[in-house]
């Protein structure tokens, strides 16, 4: 990474761990810590939550686009896509989002999970 590491996470078959920083995502193979793919556009900055969907098919992250707008980003991992799936600015308000996972094995289904500014 060229800058602070922000967020991180290890896939269901502990074969792959994600890391981000203010401008990438880095896919890493976790035995011979290899770099398998990095993730980056460049509309995503600030890089905070991310997740791998259930058979490492996947990877999700969340993205702080300015102060007051968040990104939802989706990257296809098997088909080694330079682009994501899904880019899509969630509407500013008092909610964030917190936490981000697939919630399903098929990976078709997103949990997004928000807090407001009073908790």
């Amino acid at each position: 990474h060229t800058s602070t590491v922000t967020a991180m996470c290890t896939s269901d078959s502990r074969q792959k761990v994600a890391s981000s920083d203010a401008k990438a995502i880095i896919v890493w193979d976790s035995t011979t810590c290899d770099q398998i793919q990095v993730l980056a556009d460049k509309r995503q900055r600030g890089v905070f939550l991310i997740s791998f969907s259930s058979h490492d098919e996947m990877l999700v992250a969340v993205c702080a686009s300015d102060e007051q707008t968040q990104t939802i980003c989706i990257w296809r991992l098997h088909l080694g896509d330079s682009e994501p799936l899904l880019f899509q600015t969630l509407p500013a308000g008092d909610e964030r989002v917190h936490h981000c996972t697939f919630t399903s094995s098929s990976s078709k289904q997103l949990g997004l999970f928000t807090l407001s500014e009073e908790g």
